[in-house]
């Protein structure tokens, strides 16, 4: 999985890259714990598949996504990474959790290797409140002072 991390990344600096915002790796200490939910419009607040969830921890962050590693892609019997389907994921940054709709964009399943097991999953973030945003952005700027 490296190698074909570091081809892209040389792909990438011939032909440029298309990110819009630039990442950050939360590897090690930097990780941060996730919970992915379901959502749609027919569950209300007290809905077992709105209570259902699955536990993870980001690889990458920026400000339009995430980068995220799950044990699995299913939850209640439903994929997670269906391109139409809408994710409800709270993002456990210092203090206290952000809450973020997010739109799977793509994954990968990563070789068993002790803490990459599962599926790495691509998210894009759809909307959050003006309070989570600014806390979020808040966070990410702290890789910038820290050189990360």
């Amino acid at each position: 999985m490296l190698k074909l991390n570091s081809y892209i990344a040389r792909l990438r600096g011939l032909v440029g890259n298309r990110r819009v915002a630039p990442r950050y790796a939360t590897h090690l200490e930097k990780s941060l714990v996730v919970y992915v939910h379901l959502l749609d419009g027919r569950e209300g607040e007290d809905s077992p598949r709105r209570a259902a969830k699955i536990v993870g921890y980001t690889r990458d962050v920026s400000e339009t996504g995430l980068g995220i590693v799950v044990p699995e892609i299913r939850l209640g019997g439903v994929t997670i990474v269906n391109p139409n389907r809408t994710l409800r994921i709270l993002v456990g940054i210092p203090h206290e959790p952000v809450e973020m709709q997010c739109a799977p964009a793509r994954y990968v399943r990563l070789e068993d290797e002790g803490l990459d097991a599962g599926y790495l999953v691509g998210v894009q973030i759809i909307s959050m409140s003006k309070e989570d945003r600014a806390r979020y952005t808040s966070y990410l700027k702290t890789f910038i002072v820290e050189g990360i």
